[in-house]
Order: structure tokens, then sequence, then C-alpha cells
């Protein structure tokens, strides 16, 4: 990571991440704050996901409000995702 921006190559290495770990983590995801509190997680691979659940192009088709991974067994409300991602740019 340069300057705090992912590179194209970290951003692609950071979504194959992602994608191999939704087969065994996230069908026990219940909360965005689990996710961003997981000591396991690489940061950049938390805030990816936190980013796809906050964003519009997750959201539950008769509930706006809600997002819905397809990784994840339910719905969270998406200021939840941001409120995640929030707590952990204080955090750094």
């Amino acid at each position: 990571m340069r300057g705090g921006i992912l590179t194209e190559i970290e951003l692609r290495t950071t979504f194959e991440r992602r994608e191999r770990m939704s087969v065994h983590y996230f069908q026990r995801l219940q909360d965005p704050r689990e996710l961003a509190g997981h000591p396991q997680i690489e940061p950049e691979v938390k805030r990816a996901i936190l980013a796809s659940w906050a964003s519009d192009a997750f959201a539950v088709r008769s509930k706006p409000g809600l997002r819905k991974l397809r990784e994840v067994p339910g719905s969270a409300p998406a200021g939840d995702g941001r409120d995640a991602l929030s707590g952990m740019d204080s955090a750094r």
C-alpha cells in the first residue's frame, strides 16, 4: 500500500481473499461489528467487506435501509456497516 491507496494488484488480492474467506467464515457472521473486531482478518479485507456492506449495491430491494451480502445469512442496517467502518478508521 502506497500512501494509503491500494494499488490495483493489492485491491485484486484483497477481493480474492474475501472470496476465499466467504466459504468458511461468513456463514456464521451476523453483524458488521463482528467482522470489524475479528482479530485474524486483515484490516484491508475488513475495509473492503464493510464498504460492500454499506454500499447501495447490496440494498434489500423492499427495504432500502438494509444491506444483504450474499455470503451472510441475514441482513443488517446499512448504518451498521458504515459505523463499523468508521470505528476501524478512528481506531487507527
